[in-house]
């Protein structure tokens, strides 16, 4: 399916990245204080982002849910998404999410809303702001071209 030069460069360069990976993760655990902040700091993420549903279906005024049910089914709506090879797993996320929590939200309209304030903040919020975040320089960026202004 290639050349045999193709082949070896191939190689060389997995074997390079393998090699970059072991390094940098000999690097890592030299740093546990490091470590601990990564850890600390994704798990405070993964739980914000798995409570979301909860919150959402009691700001609709549904107070007896059980939170680590909904904690777990939004686990299996995520898990569910990446199943499907489309961006953000659209419509198979909304499906999932109405199959699995219609006991909860008994009202269509409102699930339709829970739905949309839910699929709002867990997926637009995070692709608008990785986009501004995209587009907004860096202090380096604007400190080296103020220095070069100069």
């Amino acid at each position: 399916m290639m050349t045999r030069r193709r082949y070896q460069r191939v190689i060389a360069a997995i074997k390079v990245k393998v090699n970059n990976f072991h390094e940098e993760s000999r690097r890592v655990v030299g740093s546990w204080q490091s470590l601990i902040s990564a850890t600390a700091f994704t798990m405070a993420q993964l739980i914000i982002f798995y409570t979301i549903p909860y919150f959402v279906i009691r700001a609709f005024g549904y107070e007896d849910v059980n939170p680590w049910l909904i904690i777990a089914m939004h686990i299996m709506i995520v898990m569910v998404i990446s199943l499907f090879p489309i961006p953000g797993g659209v419509g198979g996320a909304e499906l999932s999410f109405q199959l699995l929590f219609t006991p909860f939200v008994k009202n269509p309209a409102t699930l339709i809303l829970v739905i949309l304030i839910w699929r709002i903040i867990t997926y637009y919020f995070g692709l608008f702001a990785g986009l501004v975040a995209y587009v907004w320089p860096s202090h380096k960026v604007v400190k080296d071209t103020y220095e070069q202004k100069r």
